[in-house]
C-alpha cells in the first residue's frame, strides 16, 4: 500500500532507485555505527576487486594494546614461581602415587613386545624374560584366586 502511494504521488524515480540500486545513500547504520551504502551500477562489475584499492586495504582504527613495560618481567617472574613450586616445593600426594604405580598388564604387554625387537638387534634380554614370566605368574595367581572365589 505504501509503495503505491508513493508511485501515485510521482515519486517513481526513488522507487526505481531503490529497487535497480542506483541510488547511493546511506541504508542503515551497524553495529559499530559504520554506514552501509547501497551500489551504483558503475560500482556492480564483473571483474574482480582489488584488494589495494578496496576499504579493506585501510589499516584498522583501532589502536593496538600498547604493552606495559613490566608484563615479560612479570609473566617470566611468575612461571617461574609456579614452576618452584610445582616441580620442587609440593608435596607428593595419592594422585602422584597412582600416577607412579606401574599397571602390570601393560607392561606385559610392552615387554612381549619389545623382547623379539630387542633380539633382532642382539641384545641380552634375559631380565626382560625373566621379568615377564613373574608378570605372566601373578597375572595366572590372580586369575585362579579369582576363579576360586
Amino acid at each position: 500500500m505504501a509503495l503505491n502511494k508513493l508511485i501515485c504521488r510521482g515519486h517513481p524515480k526513488f522507487i526505481s532507485g531503490l529497487l535497480h540500486l542506483k541510488r547511493a545513500g546511506p541504508v542503515c547504520c551497524g553495529i559499530h555505527g559504520t554506514q552501509i551504502y547501497m551500489r551504483t551500477e558503475k560500482e556492480i562489475s564483473a571483474e574482480p576487486i582489488k584488494f589495494t584499492s578496496s576499504a579493506a586495504n585501510v589499516p584498522s582504527k583501532f589502536k593496538p594494546r600498547e604493552a606495559n613495560k613490566y608484563e615479560p618481567l612479570i609473566v617470566i617472574s611468575s612461571l617461574f614461581v609456579f614452576m618452584v613450586y610445582f616441580l620442587y616445593l609440593r608435596e607428593e600426594n595419592d594422585l602422584d602415587e597412582m600416577i607412579y604405580r606401574p599397571v602390570p598388564v601393560l607392561e606385559e604387554l610392552h615387554l612381549s613386545q619389545t623382547i623379539p625387537e630387542l633380539k633382532e638387534k642382539g641384545i641380552d634380554t634375559r631380565h626382560l624374560e625373566a621379568r615377564l614370566q613373574e608378570l605372566v605368574a601373578q597375572r595366572l595367581a590372580a586369575e585362579k584366586q579369582a576363579l576360586e572365589i
